[in-house]
């Protein structure tokens, strides 16, 4: 909610001053805040604005992020074909831009899409492809949010071996990311010490 109040002022400012090469992130950081707090309507007026701009601009990469954003807001509103024709569209240019972090949020999406829609082959396939991409690359949250996904659906059909590997790599990750935490904080307490 903090984060919305500040992006807005943000988005005052950008649009009064016609600060054109930010007005794209501004509405897709908004559409993004309003998809975490599950106001999809609002999302979607960000997201399309940001699609829109991308679009003008011709950048294959912002259209894509900005597709998985709509993509994640049909599937809130349970618009499941939108959500699935916003999904691939992102997919394609996410792939052609080499933009792999986002690839793998798009992926996850149309995972859930298919799990919803009940197509589990395909939603495991999309969840794989989400969770080696995001490993292979060292993306710890999305590896985490992947991999939590997999053992949810293995645990689901009592398939006890693959349920059981992907709750290990769920621990491994949480580990990894909770270490770098400590790490962090160690630094800020150092930053913190050597300024006074």
């Amino acid at each position: 909610r903090k984060s919305l109040e500040y992006y807005s002022k943000s988005d005052e400012v950008i649009n009064s001053f016609k600060l054109e090469d930010l007005t794209y992130y501004s509405a897709l950081n908004l559409g993004d805040v309003y998809d975490r707090l599950n106001i999809p309507d609002s999302a979607y007026i960000y997201f399309t604005r940001a699609l829109t701009i991308a679009k003008q601009l011709k950048d294959g990469d912002l259209i894509g992020t900005a597709m998985t954003g709509l993509g994640h807001t049909f599937l809130k509103l349970k618009d499941f074909a939108n959500a699935r024709v916003n999904y691939q569209a992102a997919i394609t240019y996410l792939k052609a831009a080499n933009d792999d972090e986002i690839l793998c949020e798009a992926a996850l999406g149309i995972a859930k899409l298919f799990q919803q829609t009940n197509q589990p082959d395909s939603a495991v396939h999309y969840a794989r492809f989400s969770q080696n991409l995001a490993k292979a690359d060292g993306f710890l949250k999305m590896n985490l949010q992947s991999s939590k996904f997999l053992a949810d659906y293995y645990k689901k059909q009592k398939n006890i071996d693959s349920a059981f590997a992907y709750i290990n790599e769920v621990q491994a990750v949480n580990d990894s990311i909770n270490s770098k935490a400590r790490i962090t904080e160690a630094q800020i307490i150092t930053s913190n010490e050597q300024l006074r």
